[in-house]
């Protein structure tokens, strides 16, 4: 496990809260350059989606407008993303990451070494926050959330970072389920199509805004899937009318429960965009402040609403405070966490 340098975190988000109000389109210039949005999903995923969304906008927020493309890095549950951006990728503001909530929480979350330290990186924001479920199959034999620890349900994951992985392992460790995760789909398009076609009996992470914007059938009453439960204390105000269980319901030991804040709470930036650590602090904040003006841009929230996201901005700050804070906690509680996840 590499080392954390909180003290080198915590220096470059001062300067750059201090540069924030000092930075001017003078000081940082893409003239001539393309900005690359490498992204952890295969073509048709959400993730993918999200940053297509961003580079048809972002770049008129920019100094000199530069032209933005998007690559597909899957791998790795998109921990293959952020070990690149964080020691390939060039430090000139050119490369621009997206990965999941569970990769920037990888060193608490994985047994195996992580090359990166998601403390280091200069967060950018999010598109929304959003409220992942488990659900399953009409045909599966789990119907409901104590279904799930007395029988085995098969769930469909893109590798061992991702929240796809994570999430189920995680409750497997903590409250006695018996997910099987079947790793190796690239992203969440394959694995709703191996759950249409039988392969997987469900899927433990993906969003209920993801559901309406690219499975509007899957919605109704009479879909062949079935909510088990919403993997959030505070749960979706739509689903909650529905009576669907939350984290709540089914983890009622107060220091299981600050365990489960710690993983599910990245939710709150679900799939975060990121910079290198050691770009200038100016780029940084440039990129930042063309983030904020892109997502309150009429033609950019009608361009979301057209493909059916829905956009709740969640912004660099709070994202460096969850990390922060995630980082920070006592070491019984992150032992606890890593003996878990590592078993």
């Amino acid at each position: 496990m590499i080392h954390l340098n909180r003290r080198l975190a915590v220096l470059v988000l001062a300067c750059m809260a201090y540069s924030a109000s000092n930075v001017s389109a003078q000081t940082v210039a893409f003239e001539g350059k393309t900005i690359s949005i490498v992204n952890s999903s295969s073509p048709g995923g959400g993730t993918d989606a999200q940053s297509r969304l961003v580079s048809r906008h972002i770049g008129k927020y920019l100094p000199d407008k530069p032209s933005i493309i998007v690559r597909n890095m899957p791998g790795a549950g998109g921990l293959l993303v952020a070990s690149y951006l964080y020691n390939s990728a060039p430090r000139d503001g050119t490369v621009i990451g997206l990965f999941s909530d569970t990769n920037a929480l990888a060193p608490l979350l994985q047994s195996q070494k992580v090359e990166f330290d998601p403390t280091r990186f200069l967060w950018i924001g999010s598109l929304t926050s959003y409220t992942p479920l488990l659900f399953a199959s009409r045909s599966s034999k789990a119907q409901s959330f104590s279904d799930t620890k007395k029988t085995v349900m098969s769930v469909g994951a893109s590798g061992a970072g991702s929240v796809s992985s994570v999430y189920p392992t995680f409750l497997n460790r903590l409250v006695g389920t018996r997910f099987n995760v079947i790793n190796g789909y690239k992203g969440s398009a394959d694995i709703n199509l191996a759950i249409e076609r039988g392969e997987v009996d469900g899927y433990a992470a993906w969003c209920w805004t993801c559901i309406k914007a690219n499975k509007p059938e899957w919605v109704s009453v009479d879909a062949p899937i079935k909510i088990l439960l919403q993997l959030s204390f505070d749960g979706d105000p739509e689903l909650n009318e529905r009576q669907i269980p939350r984290l709540g319901d089914v983890i009622t030991e107060q220091q299981d429960k600050i365990l489960a804040q710690i993983v599910f709470g990245g939710a709150q930036m679900a799939r975060p965009f990121a910079l290198p650590p050691g770009v200038d602090v100016n780029i940084a904040v440039a990129i930042r402040k063309a983030f904020k003006g892109m997502v309150v841009d009429p033609g950019f929230l009608e361009d979301a609403q057209r493909i059916g996201e829905e956009i709740h901005p969640v912004y660099a700050e709070w994202i460096e405070r969850f990390i922060t804070s995630a980082f920070s906690a006592d070491k019984a509680t992150i032992a606890r966490l890593r003996t878990l996840m590592s078993e």
